[in-house]
């Protein structure tokens, strides 16, 4: 049985809030590529109805924050955390040194 991503997106003025549930692995993450491509301005990804995450999903989640220049990570569960830590992605989530979304490069 193929995973499947729920994707919903809210819009308000200003921001987007992304949420994501399911598994963001290699067969859902062209499906978030393809959602995020109207995202710009800062965004917000929460994730803690997501199950698993595999190196496809950080990919996607780290193209958006180089791309958007303005992306937090909220709520990730202990090992998605991990996941992103391993990653280096702790600069854009909420708790991290990036928690306003910055770039943690100065969005160079």
């Amino acid at each position: 049985m193929p995973a499947e991503l729920a994707i919903t997106i809210t819009r308000t003025t200003g921001s987007t809030t992304v949420e994501l549930s399911g598994e963001l692995d290699v067969g859902t993450a062209e499906d978030l590529r393809t959602a995020l491509d109207d995202v710009h301005g800062p965004v917000r990804v929460d994730l803690e109805r997501l199950s698993f995450m595999d190196a496809h999903g950080v990919g996607v989640l780290h193209e958006t924050a180089r791309t958007n220049g303005a992306m937090t990570i909220v709520k990730p569960a202990p090992l998605i955390r991990r996941i992103l830590g391993i990653c280096q992605m702790d600069p854009w989530l909420a708790d991290g040194t990036g928690a306003d979304g910055a770039s943690p490069d100065g969005g160079a």
